[in-house]
């Protein structure tokens, strides 16, 4: 399931944003699944100078339930830190980036994953530096390389990506809120024109995704590759979602009113956003199934305690609807580059 820029609320706060998740047996290794969450939807290339980034505020969640009861049994959380390497310029960049620790990169972002299961949360990957953005073909001129830099591999055979991807997802969002205006089918309309192809609107926008690869073996219920499509522990639901903690601003009277000002207290993270994926079953063929949907519960702020949280949308995962040029969908930067400056 995708969804662009829907919700009136989540449309304020695009960082927040989760526009599809994707779940899949890994076409480059049978074992493993790769999961995908994106964000910031409709991300034009030419974001100059202050390019698209995730949020520091926001945490963001893949959770997977290997048990069918709706409650994620394994979580993994994405927290991100902005840096600013050159105090002394508000340019993105002052040159060639051609590596990820280039001296000409101004602004950096860089993460850290934490696991959460049974056993408790392991922080599993610190420091892991996103790519820049897609500037142009003189501050990135090898863009493709920034993005190969930027896949971690982390510990137990996991890999993971977080940064900015074309946005895969085919949908003509201007024939659709024109009064339902198909391009296909608009010589039916009751405003006829010649029919025509569809227009992927997105085409040519970017989004932000994080992607990891992880043994499949790691989330199943028993600790094993399914044996078949009807195996007990074939089916995982996947679901992805982004928080913020909750603030509290106290007015005059206040008991926590300090010297006549405002104050704001930062709390538990708020469900801000929420993609789910659809069930479906881990084959070793390295084909998927999704029979049915599922979506539920909450996250922490990147600690073993987890405290209430509160969802503002959620995203629903189909492993088999991404359609970009007749691809199947794919974390590998290769295969899913940024857009540049138009």
């Amino acid at each position: 399931m995708s969804s662009h820029r829907e919700a009136p609320e989540i449309s304020k706060d695009p960082v927040a944003d989760n526009t599809d998740t994707y779940a899949f047996v890994s076409p480059d290794n049978p074992d493993t699944v790769t999961i995908i969450t994106n964000y910031l939807p409709a991300e034009a290339p030419a974001g100059g100078p202050t390019f698209y980034e995730f949020g520091n505020d926001v945490l963001y969640t893949i959770h997977i339930d290997n048990n069918g009861d709706g409650v994620a049994d394994i979580e993994y959380l994405f927290t991100f830190e902005s840096k600013i390497e050159n105090p002394n310029t508000f340019l993105y960049n002052t040159g060639p980036i051609k590596s990820l620790s280039d001296p000409n990169w101004s602004k950096r972002q860089f993460y850290t994953v934490v696991r959460r299961d049974k056993k408790g949360a392991t922080v599993v990957g610190e420091g892991l530096a996103c790519p820049p953005s897609n500037i142009g073909p003189r501050s990135t001129p090898n863009y493709e390389s920034l993005a190969a830099e930027a896949v971690h591999s982390l510990e137990n055979g996991q890999t993971v990506f977080a940064g900015q991807r074309n946005d895969p997802f085919f949908v003509d969002i201007g024939s659709i809120f024109d009064l339902a205006d198909l391009r296909p089918f608009q010589n039916l309309h009751i405003f006829p024109e010649p029919a025509t192809k569809g227009t992927d609107t997105l085409a040519t926008l970017n989004v932000h995704s994080i992607a990891i690869q992880v043994p499949i073996k790691s989330l199943t219920s028993n600790g094993k590759l399914p044996t078949g499509v009807m195996s007990s522990n074939a089916v995982l639901g996947i679901w992805g979602s982004a928080s913020r903690r909750r603030v509290r601003i106290a007015g005059e009277g206040d008991e926590h009113l300090e010297s006549g000002r405002s104050c704001r207290s930062r709390g538990s993270p708020t469900r801000c956003s929420t993609r789910c994926s659809s069930r479906w079953r881990a084959r070793t063929s390295g084909t998927a199934r999704h029979p049915a949907k599922k979506r539920s519960s909450s996250s922490s702020w990147n600690t073993p305690s987890w405290p209430n949280c509160c969802r503002c949308s959620t995203r629903t995962c189909s492993p088999t609807s991404q359609r970009s040029k007749g691809r199947a969908p794919t974390w590998s930067p290769s295969c899913s580059r940024a857009s540049p400056r138009a």
